[in-house]
Order: C-alpha cells, then structure tokens, then sequence
C-alpha cells in the first residue's frame, strides 16, 4: 500500500499529483463528499478515496481490454476484473467504517444519545456471560467489569471495546450494517435497503462462494456484466460515503 492509513493528513507536497489522484468528475465511478469537518473521520474518508480510486482503475483495465478486441461479451478475465471492483468497495465500506469506529465513536458517543444507548447495551452483553434472559444463572463477568470501574475513563475503555469488536467482524449483510450504524447514532439514516440486500448478497456469492455456478454449462460461474457490477460498486462506496458525512455532520452540529 502506497501510504499508511492511520498517518493524519498533511498538505500535499506535490498538489499536481494530488490532483491526478483525485481524478477528474468524468473519470470517477462515484463522487465522493469533501472531506470531513471531524478529524476522527478523515481517514475513513480517505480510505474511501483510495476504494473508488482502486475500483477505477478496475474499470479502466477493463474498458481497455474490451475495447482492445472490439467489444462483445465479457471474457472470463475480464468478469474477474468486475468481480474484484464489487470486492474492493466492499472492502472500503468495512474498512472505512472499522476506521471511523476507531478515531470517532468516541466522540459520537459523547454527543450523540442513541449511540450512548446502543454502547450501553453492548457493554451489557459484555458484562453478563451467557445471553440476557438467563443473566441471573450466567453470572458477570469480573474482569471486563473490573476494567470498566478502575480505568479511568470508562466511556473511553467501552469504545475502545465496542471498536475492537467491530474490527473483528466484517460487514456481509445489510443488517449488520444497521447494527453498525446504531452504535454511531444514525440507525435512522435512509438507506437504499433493497439495493444494499442485492448488493451484499452478489459480494457474497463472489467472496464467499467464487461466483460459482455447477449447473453452468461452460464457464461454471456466474455471467457477470460491466453495468451490474459497477452498479454494486457505487451502491457500497455511495452508501459508505453517506454514513461518514452523516456522521460528521452530526458531530459537527452537536453543542
């Protein structure tokens, strides 16, 4: 990877070069929001800048490679460059939130209540072993309440929990993304559900199962179209996108 992803931003040294980066309206596969107000979202942020630019490049190569031979309908190699666009903004969407989780659920928990509510609730799940409607036989657990009472900061040690355990999963479903948005107080924020369900369930089949399809009569995988694909490419990055500029805005709104 060029950079890493945790260095905070200084001004580019070389702006022609940040310009090419960025790309130019017509070149990008979405448009992304400027960048956030809230320093702890500026990496998720960037991270996004980084996806749409791979996902870019994806569609570049296979532009290139359709138009090199005359058009007609994908080859095997270039559905597996299709495929790889839907993998990459997936992975930008998870890996986009897991940072924002990091840097900025901290914050949002100070000044957003839902995102109190739902960290409360986790810490519950922590502290009890075994699931709620049998607490009273599971017992508590000590250590992760010890940790809590004698740190001092204990908000701090929750979302430092909270985001570990975000980190640790990865986001395969639209309503694991809910989940994820109630811990960042934006549960209600209107999303294409519809979309997002066909769109994870298409990342799935390509991540999880190879694309495979036994019952072809040839290819043995699934046919795989430019317009599909790049239409479940934007939906993650658009819909990543929308959270983190959701977020800061709520951030930024807060007294």
């Amino acid at each position: 990877m060029e950079r890493q992803l945790t260095k905070r931003h200084p001004a580019p040294a070389n702006p022609s070069k940040a310009k090419k980066r960025a790309g130019t309206a017509a070149d990008r596969v979405v448009e992304l929001s400027s960048r956030p107000a809230h320093r702890g979202l500026q990496d998720a942020h960037r991270i996004l800048q980084y996806a749409e630019e791979t996902v870019r490049h994806l569609l570049r190569i296979y532009d290139s490679q359709q138009a090199a031979r005359g058009g007609g309908a994908p080859t095997t190699e270039e559905q597996d460059l299709l495929r790889a666009m839907v993998v990459f903004a997936g992975a930008g969407l998870d890996a986009a939130l897991k940072q924002a989780a990091q840097d900025a659920l901290y914050d949002v928990a100070q000044a957003q209540q839902p995102a109190r509510e739902a960290l409360a609730k986790f810490v519950e799940r922590r502290l009890l072993r075994g699931e709620p409607e049998v607490a009273a036989l599971a017992g508590v657990n000590t250590k992760e309440l010890s940790r809590l009472i004698l740190s001092g900061d204990p908000l701090k040690v929750a979302v430092e929990s909270l985001a570990r355990d975000l980190s640790g999963r990865s986001l395969q479903s639209f309503e694991e993304l809910q989940r994820t948005l109630e811990y960042f107080g934006a549960a209600n924020l209107k999303l294409n559900t519809q979309q997002l369900r066909v769109t994870f369930e298409n990342r799935n089949r390509i991540v999880h199962e190879m694309d495979m399809d036994l019952k072809h009569r040839t290819r043995k995988r699934r046919a795989r179209r430019r317009d599909e694909m790049l239409d479940h490419a934007r939906v993650l990055l658009e819909t990543a996108d929308k959270i983190v500029t959701e977020v800061d805005a709520r951030l930024n709104s807060s007294p």
